[in-house]
């Protein structure tokens, strides 16, 4: 069975005072941002660095006790969809 991380366990990570854990938090971040970004949500490129998604989740995840239990993969995309919805195709930017 495959381990698949929780909004809790990443929020655990994010506020560890470890280096290597925060860096793991760092990591899953950034692949969730690479996988889904201009494809599920449109974060504005060039602009945005990993430490501001990285503090947006931290946030999201703080003031939002009642869905830590969810997947964090989705969590994260779904913060992402809210705050940067792409535009509809055949629409400009």
């Amino acid at each position: 069975m495959l381990f698949r991380s929780t909004g809790n366990d990443l929020l655990r990570l994010m506020q560890s005072s470890d280096f290597q854990e925060k860096a793991v938090a760092m990591g899953y971040v950034a692949g969730a941002i690479d996988m889904g970004d201009q494809i599920i949500f449109c974060s504005p490129n060039g602009r945005v660095t990993i430490g501001q998604t990285r503090d947006i989740l931290q946030i999201y995840l703080e003031n939002n006790p009642a869905l830590r239990h969810l997947p964090a993969d989705a969590l994260i995309i779904d913060v992402f969809k809210k705050l940067w919805p792409c535009p509809k195709r055949g629409t400009a930017l």
